[in-house]
């Protein structure tokens, strides 16, 4: 959290306002992991009207997409499909690969958090197909991750689980790990 409060404040001091606004997201994704809410609530808002207001879609899409997050965190999965769909809406319009995979697996999620979950499944499968031929490993652990909640077949779930446990354990992800011990 320090390293992005100095990119920030350097940022805005040479006015470059991507950097800032990068690490305005970076900042707020990384209170949303600590289970800030609020903090980071108000630190995605203010990088989300930064983007906004300064036209940096790519940056506008990874901030609706860690809204969509903490919407789930916050039990609001309204908030969280809407969020999840306009990183979506946003990531289709640029044609960005990684932006649409990002947004899938937020959208993804929060269908599933619905109850939605053949809808969540295809938005999910869809991410993890992006996400392979970016050959992104982490990405795919944490969509296999995302899979295994939403599958209803047992066998299936485990499957993914299991691939997302030998991801992080392969990229020595110890935060992706810890979380996926707590949820199983």
């Amino acid at each position: 959290e320090a390293h992005y409060r100095q990119a920030l404040a350097l940022a805005r001091r040479i006015g470059n306002n991507y950097t800032a606004t990068f690490a305005l997201v970076n900042l707020g994704r990384v209170q949303l992991t600590r289970g800030e809410v609020s903090e980071a609530r108000e630190t995605l808002k203010t990088a989300a009207i930064e983007s906004e207001r300064l036209g940096l879609q790519d940056l506008l899409s990874l901030t609706h997409a860690s809204l969509s997050s903490l919407d789930l965190l916050a039990a609001n999965p309204e908030g969280a499909e809407a969020n999840g769909l306009a990183a979506l809406e946003i990531a289709n319009a640029m044609g960005s690969k990684f932006h649409q995979a990002i947004a899938l697996r937020s959208h993804g999620a929060a269908l599933a958090a619905m109850g939605r979950r053949e809808p969540a499944v295809i938005d999910l499968q869809g991410s993890l197909r992006l996400f392979e031929d970016m050959k992104a490993e982490l990405e795919v652990g944490r969509t296999c991750e995302e899979l295994a909640r939403a599958i209803q077949n047992e066998v299936d779930a485990r499957t993914y689980l299991n691939r997302a446990r030998e991801v992080f354990e392969k990229l020595h992800a110890e935060g992706d790990l810890e979380r996926l011990s707590r949820a199983c």
